[in-house]
């Protein structure tokens, strides 16, 4: 009898982990754009890429991991706020590449300087309230501006996929080294 070797069983599963994260962001980015603006921000806030991650490094992993895992993405979640209002500020102004790469320079930042905090749920949370609550403060002015219709080029939608998954790939495959702060740090990298 032949077994596959274990690096060939390795990167298949982790293949098929991207494949079905890529998937799971396909099928979301397709109800968010055909049921309108108020039920894709629902959709966009779902765990498209997080959830996948977590599920996959629960398969791999032990409680402990998991948990602070989940404890440093709960904290990281302030970051993405932050980038977040970042864009929206900038936005108004600039162009998306000029935004969006100030707002990730920010996330990045703020990301670095959370994780050098040991964080417990209950801090993480807090911490969440005061910034979630801050950013939208300053971003309320901006609510109700009208969006103008886009038209997304035809690979759109394959770069979006492609992100998560490799996202999620980086993830899995680098969880054994990173620990658990640093999975929970790439399990909320703002990719969405």
């Amino acid at each position: 009898m032949h077994f596959a070797s274990p690096d060939f069983v390795f990167w298949s599963e982790t293949a098929l982990k991207m494949a079905v994260t890529a998937l799971f962001v396909s099928v979301a980015t397709v109800i968010a754009e055909r049921l309108g603006p108020t039920v894709g921000a629902l959709v966009a806030t779902l765990p498209v890429s997080a959830g996948p991650v977590y599920m996959f490094l629960a398969l791999d992993h032990d409680t402990a991991f998991n948990s602070a895992s989940a404890v440093a993405s709960l904290a990281l979640n302030a970051a993405t706020a932050i980038y977040l209002m970042i864009y929206v500020l900038l936005a108004q102004r600039y162009t998306i590449w000029i935004s969006a790469s100030l707002a990730f320079a920010a996330w990045f930042a703020v990301s670095l300087a959370l994780s050098l905090i040991h964080w417990t749920a209950w801090s993480a949370f807090a911490l969440n309230v005061v910034v979630f609550g801050s950013c939208f403060f300053i971003v309320e002015p901006f609510r109700l501006v009208r969006m103008p219709p886009t038209k997304r080029p035809w690979y759109d939608f394959l770069v979006r996929s492609t992100m998560v998954a490799l996202l999620v790939g980086a993830v899995v495959t680098l969880s054994f080294r990173i620990g658990p702060a640093g999975g929970g740090v790439l399990a909320v990298f703002p990719v969405i």
